[in-house]
């Protein structure tokens, strides 16, 4: 069953979010491994809270622009109006995180060392 505009049953978005959160929780783990990798152990305490501290403040500020923008076209147009507007913010961001991966250091630090 296809289903679109405002009136998606939870069930209809339901594969997509699944898709989407097992994805993140793959990435996630990795990603902090590789940001964390080029910092000495005496300071991986402090470098961790930081990155945590970044990732917290970093979803704050992507959802208020996200909902900004949502709500500054629904003000003007229709829900569907909206949601693309939105989606379109979250596929720009999207591909500038994918073009920043670049910077992280190249090789990860064994658990050895």
């Amino acid at each position: 069953m296809l289903s679109s505009g405002p009136h998606v049953s939870s069930w209809a978005v339901e594969p997509a979010i699944l898709v989407v959160g097992f994805g993140l929780g793959l990435c996630f783990g990795t990603l902090f491994d590789s940001a964390l990798s080029a910092i000495s152990p005496d300071q991986a305490g402090s470098a961790s809270g930081s990155l945590g501290a970044i990732q917290q403040l970093a979803g704050c500020i992507g959802s208020a622009a996200i909902t900004t923008v949502y709500v500054h076209v629904l003000t003007s147009g229709t829900h569907s109006n909206a949601i693309v507007a939105s989606l379109s913010v979250v596929l720009g961001i999207a591909v500038l995180c994918c073009a920043l991966v670049w910077l992280l250091p190249r090789k990860v630090r064994s658990s050895h060392e």
